[in-house]
């Protein structure tokens, strides 16, 4: 039978088909970046820099747009604090052209984040005269770097004016409400945190931000409620577990207490010793003294400065009859909160006083040995930010990455950098000595 030729309609339906095919490639292959880039932006918009990398990864695939991708990852991993990664990231954006006025501009960012506002202070302002589109970005970089230089009142002005020029950013509101719990406002924390959550109720860190405060204050049944919401995320329930946790057993029900711990998932995404400390206070609870050493030893092993954990040590210890190691602990903690007391007073010293060292670095001291390392680390980073040849700060850094370099070849590195520019201020004088 002789072999059937393709109509002329046939064959046209064929091109129309291939046609169309190759547009749609065409249309994802040239599109596919744009889509990424969206999504990235809209992500960095969220606070959320770990969902923009994985969008500018998709992105990168198709092999356009690759400046613009990587500026956006630079500017991602600014965000979440990896030095390293930003370079590397704004440096291949330079590479494809992207344009050197933006890069510059991340770098002064990146300065204003980290703290050191004397080599760029006097560029913030310029900046955000000049590029309205990005005044967000670098209000929430100069807050943080005010910070981190512990002047609060500068930083709650500059938040004033985010909040006036972003009225539905939910984002000025928590910072406001983290800078106003940092100096013990408490309720006006609340109200700011209260005011995020009505801009915003997905906002993550204004719920768990007001839930901490409504938990602090046995405000339990409403600090359930938001606990309750964060069930739903799968990335933040062992959290919500922790708290609903803490929640149920001020309300005395243990029971429930420890059934929100047993739900917790096989590997919890926690702080080490949350988990020992809160199994730890269930049993002091319970009278079981010696099971509670158990947890609590654990508890303080990972987190040594905890001062719940110390106290509640003290308390199981008395319960088990040890009297006098009970007594020693209590006179720890007692004098591990009579230092902490302190903070506020110097603190005040530190807003009369703004390029004045001492009562930073008293303040980081007292931080680095009694309460939270990573306060006391950026109140020494502070005090060279005023004075980078302070020898005392020097020292004081490297003694602290010395202490846990075995653990961490990165803190190995920093501990030698610290020594050595000591070492280098050190040295006019024993030569003058020597003379």
């Amino acid at each position: 039978m002789p072999k059937q030729t393709e109509s002329p309609k046939s064959r046209r339906k064929w091109r129309v088909r291939i046609v169309s095919f190759m547009c749609t490639a065409g249309i994802i292959v040239f599109g596919a970046p744009y889509v990424g880039i969206h999504f990235a932006e809209q992500a960095l918009t969220r606070r959320d820099a770990n969902a923009a990398i994985t969008w500018l990864d998709w992105a990168a695939i198709w092999g356009s747009q690759k400046g613009r991708i990587e500026f956006l990852r630079a500017r991602s991993l600014r965000r979440l604090g990896s030095l390293d990664g930003f370079r590397l990231a704004l440096t291949t954006a330079a590479e494809h052209g992207y344009s050197k006025e933006a890069l510059d501009r991340e770098q002064v960012l990146l300065m204003a984040q980290m703290g050191q506002l004397r080599h760029v202070e006097h560029r913030i302002g310029t900046i955000l005269r000049t590029v309205a589109d990005d005044a967000a970005e670098v209000c929430e970089a100069y807050t943080n770097g005010l910070l981190v230089n512990l002047r609060q009142t500068e930083a709650l002005n500059v938040v004033d004016h985010w909040a006036k020029d972003y009225p539905h950013d939910a984002q000025p509101e928590v910072v406001r409400g983290l800078i106003l719990k940092s100096i013990n406002r408490v309720k006006r924390a609340e109200d700011a945190f209260r005011k995020a959550v009505a801009l915003d109720a997905d906002s993550v860190d204004a719920r768990r931000e007001l839930g901490a405060i409504l938990l602090d204050s046995r405000r339990l049944d409403e600090a359930l409620v938001i606990f309750e919401r964060f069930k739903e995320d799968s990335e933040l329930r062992d959290f919500a577990l922790l708290q609903i946790s803490k929640c149920h057993r001020q309300r005395g029900d243990l029971t429930a207490a420890e059934q929100a711990l047993a739900a917790l998932s096989e590997r919890p995404s926690l702080p080490a010793g949350d988990i020992a400390l809160q199994y730890g206070l269930l049993c002091l609870d319970r009278q079981r003294f010696e099971e509670a050493m158990k947890y609590l030893t654990e508890a303080l092993a990972a987190q040594p400065r905890a001062i719940e954990a110390q106290h509640a040590t003290a308390q199981a210890l008395r319960g088990l009859g040890r009297f006098e190691e009970a007594a020693i602990q209590s006179q720890l903690v007692a004098e591990a909160e009579t230092e902490l007391s302190r903070i506020g007073s110097l603190h005040d010293q530190v807003v009369a006083h703004p390029s004045a060292t001492e009562p930073r670095l008293e303040i980081a001291k007292i931080e680095l040995r009694y309460g939270n390392p990573h306060r006391g680390l950026v109140c020494l980073k502070g005090v060279l930010n005023i004075q980078p040849d302070h020898l005392e700060t020097l020292e004081t850094l490297a003694e602290y990455y010395e202490a846990s370099k075995e653990t961490n070849d990165e803190l190995a590195v920093l501990a030698d950098e610290y020594r050595k520019r000591a070492a280098t201020l050190q040295q006019p004088h024993v030569d003058d000595a020597t003379e």
